[in-house]
């Protein structure tokens, strides 16, 4: 992970449909723009922010247009399968994914989150599957609620030696 500076971005207001971040203010780039990288050994370089099970399907405590992060384990998946959407074909799966108090949830993975997991989902051994999605959404159909990944902004870690992982791990 590195620290950048940023010098001629426009700031405005972020009124996105789906938020990458719930500040209110977002950063545009311009041609004009500078990026240098820096370090300061003081600054919080974390760059998570999870979300329990209860925060999600609780629309009280959670804004639905708001990308988030979370830290499970897959306990069950389905079958690939593909949808054709305008002239595409794409594909998609279906997973059951566990937090560390025992909750399951539904996840729906797209595109090359599909390809990213596949690997480890195919592996003969006993070793659990532990993802981190980063910038997600929730999705609420008929009282339920599940998760999946956007097609550009979400990112996924499986197995990490992040130290959040390690720490889902142990716990």
């Amino acid at each position: 992970m590195s620290l950048y500076i940023m010098k001629n971005c426009v700031v405005c207001p972020n009124n996105m449909k789906l938020k990458i971040k719930d500040h209110k203010f977002k950063l545009m780039f311009t041609h004009k723009i500078t990026v240098d990288e820096i370090h300061d050994p003081h600054f919080n370089m974390c760059i998570f922010k999870f979300r329990t099970y209860e925060q999600l399907s609780n629309p009280q405590e959670f804004d639905n247009t708001e990308l988030f992060d979370i830290i499970d384990e897959v306990v069950s998946y389905e079958d690939l399968r593909f949808i054709k959407q305008d002239n595409n074909i794409r594909m998609y799966m279906n997973i059951e994914i566990q937090d560390y108090e025992s909750n399951n949830i539904s996840a729906t993975l797209w595109g090359d989150f599909v390809e990213q997991i596949m690997p480890y989902l195919n592996e003969s051994n006993d070793k659990p599957v532990v993802v981190v999605m980063q910038l997600i959404k929730v999705h609420r159909y008929r009282e339920q609620y599940s998760v999946r990944n956007t097609w550009h902004p979400s990112k996924l870690w499986i197995n990490s030696n992040l130290p959040q992982v390690i720490d889902f791990c142990s716990s």
